[in-house]
């Protein structure tokens, strides 16, 4: 099921609970949502958090606004994108952060087609789009194939860099 996976915690170094400070008087998740809603091909979106207390907030925001979620490792980010993806039958999965309100839902959709039409296996936006407007998308086969092969620390905080080596 074409998914979006939204990886979002309380805990940021630089702006703790970011996620969830009100911009405006909504949430910073809540202009994300919105936007990934609009995304007709993808079928369901599913927040990632940890299993930290500290995120139950989070819990609690996807509950009142019923939307999926998963709550997993808060470190090893690998690892909670992995079950997240085997628990909700995502395939393929668009990688998302929670902390990037500027998604354009017409980005995301050309993505989908560009990577369904070359019959790829990962593919991100690339440099020339301004920092923020970061995605990837890749099938649930590459995601299985990084959890299993993936030792580096970098690797399992960040998700995809093994994907970029391999």
């Amino acid at each position: 099921m074409l998914s979006i996976i939204i990886q979002a915690r309380m805990n940021s170094r630089r702006m703790p609970g970011k996620v969830l400070k009100n911009v405006f008087d909504k949430p910073l998740l809540s202009y994300l949502l919105e936007r990934v809603l609009k995304v007709k091909e993808v079928e369901q979106v599913i927040i990632a958090t940890s299993n930290e207390k500290k995120d139950d907030a989070i819990e609690k925001f996807c509950e009142y606004n019923k939307i999926l979620f998963y709550r997993g490792s808060e470190n090893n980010l690998l690892e909670r994108f992995f079950f997240t993806a085997k628990k909700y039958n995502c395939n393929p999965i668009i990688r998302l952060t929670g902390d990037c309100p500027l998604m354009d839902p017409l980005v995301i959709s050309d993505q989908i087609k560009f990577f369904f039409n070359n019959k790829l296996d990962y593919g991100y936006l690339g440099p020339s789009f301004p920092e923020g407007i970061c995605s990837d998308i890749f099938k649930y086969d590459t995601l299985e194939k990084t959890y299993k092969n993936a030792t580096l620390s970098s690797d399992l905080e960040h998700i995809t860099p093994y994907m970029h080596k391999n």
